[in-house]
């Protein structure tokens, strides 16, 4: 579904600062471009509905091959209230064909859009999840739905969802099955994930976990696939440790994160992400309960190997 939201923001004439960036680092290939019918609207195809919850992609996209004509034809028939599909869609239910190349291109997004941003996006979410579990500790479920964003209002036990740009009210009754709760970092607006086939599932809701313009721009000034690393150089830097921590901060990352996935205890992390910070190579910002430490543009350089003397 990230890919799919990912889609969603590249066929925006303006994708907005947060993701301008972005969409100047990925190319758009033809099967980006078949699908973007689909996907273009406040209200795009809710592929997450008919894959169902996967550990992986192509988990999903096996999922998706399988499920029955009948869903996928009330899929499209419930996203098409909100503007005309594409003429090939109408195929998508019963030919299984079109179904195969849905999903190829599906694919083919999901390596274009996000793949040189894997790691860094993956960090980001964690992050945003463990902030977000740490506000529900302290302050409860009531908390947590309100602070989630501007269009969810929690109000004498009902989750209102608006939205600025259609009328639409939608009124989904838990009655005891829950609500999953998803980050997503392409997501613009709250969407609600909601299969009539399978009602006993616990309804899904997407609300936007990108806010802060500094988390983009740490974000996309990084790219996980082809970016050079100078483990050896920057290890007689700044010594083996510090070295590691700076690899790390480099994807997006908490002190936890970072102390569990360095074999280092949390107080160690912390005065290591210090003595960064105050080189002005790390910036740190609370989220809930977390601090989540990202690269500075002089923090990425260095990793890059991109810095530059004067001219």
């Amino acid at each position: 579904m990230e890919s799919w939201f990912a889609l969603n923001v590249m066929a925006r004439r303006r994708p907005g600062a947060l993701f301008e960036p972005w969409r100047r680092n990925v190319r758009v290939r033809d099967s980006l471009r078949l699908l973007g019918g689909l996907a273009q609207g406040v209200h795009p195809l809710d592929v997450f509905t008919l894959a169902g919850a996967g550990a992986h992609v192509e988990e999903g996209l096996d999922r998706f091959l399988g499920v029955g004509a009948d869903s996928v034809r009330a899929e499209l028939d419930t996203w098409g209230q909100f503007g005309d599909l594409p003429s090939w869609s109408k195929l998508l239910p019963d030919d299984a064909e079109t179904r195969r190349h849905f999903a190829a291109a599906l694919r083919e997004t999901h390596t274009a859009l996000l793949g040189p941003y894997g790691d860094p996006l993956r960090a980001h979410l964690e992050a945003e999840v463990t902030a977000r579990a740490g506000v529900m500790v302290r302050g409860g479920a009531e908390r947590l739905l309100s602070t989630l964003h501007p269009d969810l209002v929690w109000r004498d036990m009902t989750l209102d969802v608006t939205t600025r740009f259609t009328s639409l009210t939608l009124d989904v009754h838990l009655n005891g099955r829950g609500l999953v709760l998803i980050p997503s970092v392409f997501c613009r607006l709250p969407l609600f994930s909601y299969d009539s086939f399978r009602p006993d599932d616990a309804p899904v809701l997407f609300y936007p976990a990108l806010r802060d313009p500094a988390h983009a721009f740490a974000l996309w000034g990084q790219r996980a696939a082809g970016a050079p690393q100078r483990a050896g150089a920057l290890g007689a830097l700044l010594g083996a440790t510090r070295a590691a921590v700076l690899e790390e901060v480099g994807r997006g990352c908490t002190t936890t994160h970072l102390a569990r996935k360095l074999s280092i205890s949390a107080a160690t992390a912390s005065h290591h992400v210090a003595i960064l910070r105050d080189s002005g190579l790390v910036i740190s910002r609370r989220q809930g309960g977390s601090v989540l430490h990202l690269p500075t543009p002089l923090g990425l350089a260095l990793l890059n190997g991109t810095l530059s003397g004067p001219n």
